[in-house]
């Protein structure tokens, strides 16, 4: 695995644009958000009961879902926020 850290200062070092660095920190972290979802999911097959009758599928559901519609909401309030603040 990469350190994005280091990568991110070798871009800096090498005075490429800062949006380059920008799009290495989001490919960053939706790695770790893919990895945490995939973690979840594995372990909610693993450890599910076989006298649940129940399926994976509302997790899965809730993990990939989940993130991005609360990621929307969080924008949408600070988005009002902010342009409440700039123009009052």
């Amino acid at each position: 695995a990469t350190d994005p850290v280091a990568v991110i200062a070798l871009l800096k070092d090498l005075g490429t644009l800062p949006d380059l660095g920008v799009l290495m920190e989001g490919e960053s972290v939706m790695n770790d958000a893919a990895s945490i979802v995939m973690y979840e999911l594995c372990i909610t097959i693993l450890l599910r009961e076989e006298d649940e009758g129940g399926s994976f599928l509302p997790q899965i559901i809730r993990l990939t879902m989940g993130g991005p519609l609360l990621g929307v909401a969080f924008f949408i309030v600070c988005n009002w926020l902010l342009t409440r603040l700039k123009n009052p």
